[in-house]
């Protein structure tokens, strides 16, 4: 079903605004701000449309949760074939409206699909369990580029993923998370936040957009805590906005200090609005922590942001 022409829900409508203020404020993003914003609209408004996902046989096993395993296990997540190819539907369009010059690529996608009735199953199989060799060989039948493939069904399966995490009950306030990955679903944060009078430091997973509380001082892909090989780094005109940049293992995140903000920043979309400083870590040989669709930019769009100079 096509819910393109249907009227955007509120939230849709939220984001619509802060895409449009993000462009104004830092016109040098608007490119990549429109070829991203149909595909965040299209998730917000499908996630809107689910029902919440029925988890009561799942409960938490605290030994298992202190020593860093997930609440929810990738391998167990499975979506009815009906509601997949909708949610396709939705996202897979969306994707070519910001990126029309592959526009094909998408296309075939979206009609294997619809015309095999075991591929999602696979797909959702070999993403579960990192079989990039098995995604490989299904992009290359496909005729189409395997990393394009891979983004697709992780941003097809990124409201699902994200509805379970909502519909999970809050977890025991005494119970200590120790890793950089999220307890929900095990995936990387995309973002770090502080917040609060004492600033708290939080993570948000790139995945199911799970948010918890991490060290205020700890790499979260390799959990060093030596100092001297942690930097920060940020914009003279925009200290908030920083980016975490880790020697020991070459990774990095993006941060805000939401502290002393006058208006609070949409955390689902805030790292689109800085995408600059993905652009100053990757130039500096560090690779992001948690991949995702704004956070690999062209070569074009490295010379224009580039540019966008005043970095300490």
């Amino acid at each position: 079903m096509n819910h393109e022409n249907e009227p955007l829900s509120r939230t849709a409508q939220f984001l619509q605004e802060q895409f449009e203020s993000i462009k104004n404020e830092l016109p040098h993003l608007a490119s990549i701000v429109d070829g991203c914003k149909h595909l965040v609209i299209a998730q917000a408004e499908l996630r809107e449309r689910l029902p919440p996902a029925d988890l009561s046989d799942i409960t938490l096993d605290r030994i298992a949760f202190t020593q860093g395993v997930p609440i929810l296990n990738k391998i167990d997540f499975r979506i009815d074939s009906d509601l997949f190819r909708e949610a396709a539907d939705s996202i897979i369009p969306a994707m070519e409206r910001g990126f029309p010059l592959i526009a094909d690529q998408f296309e075939k996608i979206l009609t294997a699909l619809h015309s095999e009735d075991c591929l999602q199953e696979d797909f959702l199989q070999s993403l579960a369990r990192g079989n990039e060799a098995s995604l490989e060989d299904q992009a290359t039948r496909l005729n189409v580029m395997p990393e394009l493939l891979e983004m697709v069904l992780a941003e097809i399966i990124k409201p699902f993923a994200q509805k379970r995490a909502q519909s999970l009950p809050p977890l025991p306030e005494d119970a200590q998370w120790p890793k950089g990955y999220c307890p929900v679903c095990g995936s990387w944060p995309e973002l770090s936040f502080l917040e609060g009078k004492e600033g708290a430091r939080w993570l948000r997973c790139a995945f199911c957009g799970h948010e918890w509380r991490y060290m205020r001082v700890q790499c979260p892909f390799c959990e060093t805590t030596d100092q001297g090989l942690m930097e920060l780094m940020y914009l003279e005109d925009r200290p908030h906005e920083r980016v975490e940049l880790c020697n020991a293992c070459k990774k990095y995140i993006l941060g805000i200090d939401m502290r002393n903000l006058v208006s609070p920043i949409p955390r689902e979309i805030a790292t689109m609005g800085l995408i600059h400083l993905d652009v100053i870590a990757q130039g500096k040989n560090f690779t992001p922590g948690a991949s995702y669709l704004w956070n690999s930019v062209t070569t074009e769009d490295q010379k224009c942001l580039s540019a966008y100079n005043g970095v300490r």
